[in-house]
């Protein structure tokens, strides 16, 4: 008689808070342009956008409130998209719900005060969580830079590109426009706001791997958060162990974005279990 060593795995993310979030931003979305089109009020950008006219008048909610609110479908659509996705993959690999959280909203208010800086004397806002998005891809191409990432160019074309290279074109890009267009205040893309995002991400990144260093160090055992769950059997023999898939060798690969390292009979145990 075979006995199951591994009787359930759960690989699922809690992410339900993302997608309740991103439901959030369609529903202030709709509700902009029923108020925008029907009644040619802009009361929610008055009270939530960003800008320094508003700060000054102590709508200190501002910092967060900004980042709920978008321009246009597309814009919304796109950010949605990336934070489900990011927040999906770092939620399985990576990050607690708590732990992305503080990221995601610290670039959030990272970003809105490096616009602020530069448009401290002019009467713009601000709208949209690209600078959440940009702390989340941030961090997630500094961790797994040798992790390849598809990209539709055009939304026609697929292309394979390496993580490290997509976060480094992607630094160039926003200083480069940045220098060149918002400062001149020619620029409809807050620059700016994406940059101080990016630079909150890679901080978080670097006070991650100092504090796994310093822990290291100290001699103390260092554990990988996964939400894997698995339940031994306690009816087999020592010698069944032995012969068994160790899971624990499969989640040191999956966190360090190595899925081709996987055997066969890895891969077949993954697949086999993680349905349950």
């Amino acid at each position: 008689m075979q006995h199951s060593f591994f009787r359930a795995v759960n690989y699922q993310p809690k992410d339900s808070l993302i997608k309740k979030l991103i439901w959030i931003y369609g529903g202030v979305f709709v509700c902009m342009q029923i108020l925008n089109i029907w009644f040619n009020s802009h009361w929610i950008e008055n009270q939530f956008s960003l800008s320094f006219p508003g700060l000054l008048a102590g709508k200190f909610w501002m910092l967060f409130s900004y980042s709920f609110l978008h321009a246009d479908f597309f814009h919304f659509l796109f950010n949605g998209l990336m934070l489900y996705f990011l927040s999906r993959f770092l939620l399985i690999y990576e990050l607690t719900l708590k732990s992305l959280l503080i990221l995601y909203f610290c670039g959030i208010v990272g970003g809105g005060l490096c616009w602020l800086s530069i448009h401290a004397h002019h009467a713009h806002y601000l709208m949209g969580a690209s600078a959440g998005i940009m702390a989340l891809l941030t961090y997630f191409c500094h961790t797994y830079p040798e992790k390849s990432i598809s990209l539709l160019v055009f939304f026609v074309f697929p292309v394979q590109i390496k993580a490290k290279w997509l976060i480094r074109f992607t630094w160039g890009y926003e200083v480069i426009n940045g220098v060149l267009y918002e400062l001149q205040n020619n620029a409809s893309i807050a620059n700016s706001a994406h940059l101080g995002g990016m630079l909150c991400g890679f901080t978080y990144c670097l006070a991650q791997r100092h504090f796994e260093f310093c822990r290291e160090k100290k001699g103390k055992k260092i554990t990988f958060k996964t939400n894997y769950q698995v339940h031994i059997e306690d009816d087999l023999s020592s010698n069944d162990r032995a012969q068994r898939i160790i899971p624990f060798d499969i989640f040191r690969k999956l966190r360090e974005g190595n899925m081709g390292s996987l055997s066969v009979e890895e891969k077949k145990w993954l697949e086999q279990y993680r349905k349950f």
